[in-house]
């Protein structure tokens, strides 16, 4: 999680959320910015100590373009349908409202994510391609597989994959025995508001080789 998150008053600053939110301020995207790029360029380096000059790597991340946390904008990220999933629960006393805070996940901007890899330096960017994926968009390849899901059943799908990357880092902080509980009404969350917007994720490709 980014320092800088807490004000002098100790008040938290992105309060009420477990992720970038359309409420949360300047200062909050400029710490989880700043994490990025500091985690990134970590990752880089090391990546490049293993690599001969000319090596090849492709890069595959979960991006943003921002528009999910535009106050103009209706739509929401999958993280913020989830931290207002948790509001609720906290609103019930079933979880502690101390405990809702933000969890270490960022998706950076295709320009974020460019500029750390050339301030870097030790790669060359040969193809940078951004496309985007519907949070159910292989719902039926898994029914074929002998998964079922009842109609209307895309709610339940997109939070079956989204415990399966998450689960960990909520368990962390709030506690296995509200998992299923959570998933439960994060589902009926995720039905809902695919009734109404479109829930897509933005996905970047990079392919790149090592200078030398």
């Amino acid at each position: 999680v980014p320092k800088g998150l807490v004000g002098e008053s100790g008040v938290p600053l992105n309060k009420g959320n477990i992720h970038i939110a359309k409420t949360s301020s300047h200062n909050v995207l400029k710490a989880y910015s700043d994490l990025f790029e500091k985690d990134c360029t970590l990752f880089l380096r090391s990546r490049s100590q293993e690599m001969v000059p000319g090596g090849h790597m492709v890069l595959v991340m979960m991006g943003s373009t921002r528009k999910a946390d535009s106050s103009s904008n209706q739509s929401c990220s999958i993280w913020e349908l989830s931290g207002i999933t948790l509001n609720d629960m906290v609103l019930e006393g079933k979880v502690e409202e101390a405990k809702l805070d933000s969890l270490p996940f960022y998706a950076p901007t295709i320009e974020e994510a460019k500029a750390v890899i050339q301030t870097e330096g030790t790669f060359n960017i040969h193809r940078f391609e951004t496309f985007e994926a519907d949070w159910d968009c292989n719902m039926d390849d898994m029914s074929n597989k002998g998964f079922s899901f009842e109609k209307p059943g895309r709610g339940k799908y997109v939070a079956m994959s989204i415990r399966v990357v998450a689960e960990s880092l909520l368990v962390g902080q709030f506690g296995e025995e509200i998992m299923d509980d959570l998933f439960e009404r994060f589902s009926n969350k995720i039905e809902e508001y695919l009734e109404v917007e479109e829930g897509k994720y933005t996905n970047l490709i990079i392919s790149m080789t090592k200078n030398g």
